[in-house]
């Protein structure tokens, strides 16, 4: 099964609309606040991402198989079907 992990900031109101548009679409994803979660901020930097939140997603072997950064909501359209594919 793929999941979703979305790193957020806190304060971030892009934050907070990735999450309530994951919400709305029923999605099971992992919250992880950056500045709490050691180690978290030097994952999604080594990713190449400068600011939050950052949308991780990972297929069932623990692969990375996309990821962005920023209120994308043209990327969380298609994430429904991105993890169930």
């Amino acid at each position: 099964m793929r999941t979703a992990t979305l790193y957020t900031a806190p304060g971030c109101t892009d934050c907070a609309a990735a999450a309530r548009s994951m919400d709305k679409k029923g999605l099971d994803f992992r919250a992880v606040d950056l500045a709490a979660e050691p180690g978290a901020l030097d994952y999604v930097r080594a990713l190449g991402h400068q600011r939050a939140p950052v949308t991780v997603v990972h297929n069932e072997h623990g692969t990375e198989v996309d990821h962005w950064s920023g209120y994308r909501p043209d990327k969380l359209m298609t994430l429904p079907h991105v993890l169930t594919g």
